[in-house]
């Protein structure tokens, strides 16, 4: 039996108080953090207004939603490259662009976003089809006319889908009725336009022309003409004719030489009009070309003109206003740029 005498139990507190602190505790190991990967950025939202048909000098509002405190930027191909979107609260970055002329467009097909942040970088493709739904989906340059008399066979019946935002006409939904009968089949049928030619017996037809767009945009439309079962005097008609290219026919990038035929000394005036889908979102107009000729003895005339833009499905509209004494007339034709 242990006895704890005073003088013992000095000797124990100064043996405790001996020992260096060191020894007494325990320096717990901080735990080995993880290395960090940097999140990879999301993009919830990407669009672009307005997305209805648009001109030259139109500003168009880039709007992207996703990771915040990141660098967003907006790409076109070759229309724009890189334009920088500014982050106005967080998630919500925003950028303009000013539609500049058509020669300084390459034909973009898409717009693509990206969003950097961390090191990574998150992108996304414009899949919206922005329409001005106030304006209806149409078929445009119709042939013959409304209301028109054909003197000559075979007759070529051709209208141009409107491209209202560039959205494209799915082909596979377009129906095409001649005095009720069906003849898509036998009609040559493209996103730009569609053509049947054929011998018509003389009376009055009337064209039926049905659509959907790829944005599910439907579309009707009906027009009339009338063949001639004799000759129309020559006195009272300004004939025209275009000998190098038939409508809706497909050119290169090299200079157009258009030729045609008419009554001899007629007055020309001759516009050119280049319609081309850009990002395949909106469509720029943009007037290319303008002429005033005489034709000739024979009644021949010819003009050239230089594509400014190579942008595949352009579509080039050539007006003539034709002009003899108190006759007039005028004549279009479509061309398309090919891919």
């Amino acid at each position: 039996m242990q006895i704890h005498t005073p003088f013992n139990c000095f000797m124990l507190m100064l043996g405790l108080a001996s020992i260096h602190p060191a020894a007494m505790s325990v320096t717990p190991q901080k735990p080995i953090a993880p290395i960090a990967t940097p999140a990879t950025p999301v993009i919830d939202q990407f669009t672009v207004k307005p997305g209805n048909k648009t001109d030259l000098g139109t500003e168009l509002k880039f709007s992207l939603f996703g990771t915040p405190r990141g660098k967003a930027t907006v790409s076109i191909d070759d229309a724009i490259k890189e334009l920088a979107l500014q982050e106005i609260q967080p998630g919500v970055y925003e950028g303009t662009y000013t539609l500049r002329a058509m020669e300084n467009t390459s034909g973009s097909i898409s717009a693509i976003a990206m969003l950097e942040s961390g090191g990574t970088t998150a992108q996304a493709r414009l899949t919206q089809a922005p329409i001005n739904e106030s304006k209806p989906l149409i078929a445009k340059n119709i042939s013959p006319r409304d209301g028109e008399t054909v003197v000559t066979n075979p007759v070529l019946i051709s209208a141009t889908f409107d491209d209202v935002g560039g959205i494209a006409i799915d082909t596979k939904t377009v129906r095409i009725l001649l005095a009720g009968e069906d003849v898509s089949r036998n009609s040559a049928v493209t996103p730009q336009f569609f053509s049947y030619r054929s011998e018509l017996q003389p009376g009055n037809y009337v064209v039926d022309v049905s659509a959907k767009d790829v944005a599910g945009r439907s579309m009707r439309q009906t027009w009339s003409f009338n063949v001639a079962a004799v000759a129309v005097p020559v006195t009272t008609v300004l004939p025209m004719q275009i000998t190098s290219h038939s409508n809706n026919a497909q050119v290169g990038a090299e200079p157009i030489e258009i030729r045609g035929h008419t009554a001899a000394d007629t007055r020309l005036e001759v516009q050119v009009q280049a319609v081309a889908a850009i990002a395949g979102f909106f469509s720029l107009s943009q007037k290319v070309f303008t002429q005033t000729l005489t034709s000739d003895a024979k009644g021949n005339f010819v003009f050239v003109f230089q594509p400014k833009v190579t942008v595949a499905g352009t579509r080039y509209e050539v007006t003539i206003n034709a002009s003899k004494a108190d006759l007039t007339k005028e004549f279009k034709l479509n061309l398309f740029q090919q891919k």
